[in-house]
Order: C-alpha cells, then structure tokens, then sequence
C-alpha cells in the first residue's frame, strides 16, 4: 500500500501532461524506482496472472470459418441516432443465415420503434464465400455491398451510394455475438447505427 501512494504521489508531483525534454533525470529515477519496486512486492504466481489476463483482454476472437459461425438463428438489438433531426430509434427481432448451395441467405426482421412510428421491418442480403474466412456480401438485386473479413475478430468496410458514404465496423465479441456500428453521412444523411446480434443455443 505505501508503494502505491508513493506511485501516487510522485505522479501529483510529476504529472505525465508536464513532461518537458530533455526529460529530468529525477523524474526518470524516482518513477523506476517507484515501478521497480512496485513489481518486487508483487507474488511472481500475480504478475503471470495479471499478463496473461491483459494478453487476453486484448485478443479478438478470430473467425476462420466464416459460413459455419454465421449459418442459425441470431437475435438482433439494434439502436439509431440521426444527427440531423436528434430522433432516436431502436429495432428488436431476429436474424436468420439460411445455407443454399455454396451462399447464406440473411434475412433480419422485427418491430422498429421511432419517435414517430412503430411497425415492422425486414432486410435481405447474400453473403459469397470466395473463401473460408470471407464473404462477399450482396443486396437481393444481386448489387455489391461490401467484403467481410473476420479471421481477426474486427473488420472495417465501406460502402459508397450516390453521395452517401457508409463506413462500418464490424467485430466478433464472442463465439456468439458480432457487434456491428454503421455511421452513414452524405448531403441529406448524418446516422450512427449500432446493431448486437447474439446467436442461438
């Protein structure tokens, strides 16, 4: 406890934003000093478990077989904010990856709350495999959205329309859930979308 009030106290002493170079030396002696001795009192069986938990903490979970992880039955959450006129929305309902052939079907449908309107809602896109870890995702007329690519467990893609430009990131939370965030902009366009989706069983 005295090591960490005295990291604490050097810190109020020396705050990291007034670091000036050249770097004083006692700021640089007493912070080692301070570090060194911090980890010395620390049980070495602790600081393996504090490495491995921050190695991990940090990892995405890497999808190699795209076709297997999407194919079943999602439940989706979904929040809208558009900039432009402040309303707010959110959609609930279910996702569904249907296999024909060597594609996946996605089909999403539920209820969407607005400000203004409640009713249902569906969408459909078809995802191309060209191979095991990515897709080739199209619109129902067959038009090109965009590319997916999780074998690091996040993936960033793009999508141009007219004037408007789509710009999504897509990441693997677990083995069960993908975490989507649009953020759509053009002349008449200003949407930030964050869509969950948590697979079944």
């Amino acid at each position: 406890m005295i090591l960490y009030c005295y990291v604490y106290r050097l810190h109020q002493k020396y705050p990291w934003s007034k670091i000036q170079f050249p770097i004083n030396s006692d700021y640089v002696d007493n912070y080692l000093f301070a570090v060194i001795a911090l980890l010395h009192s620390i049980p070495f069986p602790s600081l393996i478990g504090c490495a491995i938990f921050f190695q991990m903490s940090s990892l995405e979970f890497s999808i190699t077989q795209l076709e297997s992880f999407l194919q079943g039955q999602w439940t989706l959450t979904r929040h809208m904010d558009n900039g432009r006129n402040q309303e707010t929305g959110k959609m609930v309902g279910q996702v569904e990856f249907t296999l024909y052939g060597s594609w996946l079907l996605y089909r999403e449908e539920g209820i969407v709350s607005m400000q203004n309107y409640q009713g249902p809602f569906f969408q459909e896109y078809k995802y191309y495999f060209p191979t095991p870890n990515q897709a080739n995702i199209c619109f129902s007329d067959e038009q090109f959205f965009h590319t997916l690519d999780l074998s690091s467990g996040y993936c960033k893609v793009q999508h141009v329309c007219g004037q408007d430009n789509y710009q999504g990131i897509f990441k693997v939370l677990s083995p069960k859930q993908l975490k989507i965030n649009w953020q759509i902009r053009g002349p008449c366009k200003d949407m930030r979308v964050e869509t969950l989706i948590t697979k079944h069983g």
